[in-house]
């Protein structure tokens, strides 16, 4: 890693990114256990 400044910074709003879909991914499989 030489330059860790913007690379760090863009793969930190790539792992946001990814969490927030995995939780939305989460909520929805939520709906669909408390449904059945």
């Amino acid at each position: 890693m030489m330059d860790s400044g913007p690379s760090q910074r863009r793969l930190r709003s790539v792992i946001r990114d990814i969490t927030s879909e995995l939780q939305g991914v989460d909520s929805r499989f939520e709906g669909v256990r408390l449904r059945s």
